[in-house]
């Protein structure tokens, strides 16, 4: 089979960590199982564990929970984005087109599986525990948020 019409057919995209930013759920060397967004990256929630593309240049992936859903006046969603584990990170906002996918499971250390069922939600890890919103993030001028 052609890769390119599995990559249209299979909804998943794997994903291999790199960092303990998402810790205590997803660790370096974890190995994520992400279902592929939607064509325009909307209909996710504050809770959400989301993988995004995080750079303008080259291609480069992000795992981060979701905080608050922005929607700017004109019609767009946006992210407030967080790391797990470090309280005193600023927080990102990204555009709901650069969104890939939200988190569905993992493999621990490329090993054991964890995910499915685990947590608030039936159908991924995204619901388990949100990180506290602590922060105050500034929003632009005409933006509003959901949480």
């Amino acid at each position: 089979m052609n890769v390119s019409i599995l990559d249209k057919v299979w909804p998943w995209r794997l994903f291999i960590t790199k960092s303990d930013a998402m810790r205590p759920m997803i660790f370096a060397g974890d190995l994520l199982v992400v279902r592929r967004a939607a064509r325009d990256g909307v209909g996710y929630e504050a809770g959400d564990v989301i993988v995004y593309d995080s750079s303008h240049e080259k291609p480069s992936a992000s795992v981060r929970r979701i905080c608050t859903v922005l929607h700017p006046s004109d019609g767009t969603t946006h992210y407030v984005v967080r790391r797990d584990d470090d309280g005193l990170a600023v927080d990102s906002i990204v555009e709901s087109s650069r969104v890939i996918g939200e988190v569905e499971a993992r493999l621990v250390n490329v090993g054991r599986v964890v995910g499915g069922s685990v947590g608030r939600s039936k159908r991924s890890l995204s619901r388990l525990e949100p990180a506290p919103n602590t922060r105050q993030t500034a929003l632009p001028g005409g933006w509003s948020n959901v949480d």
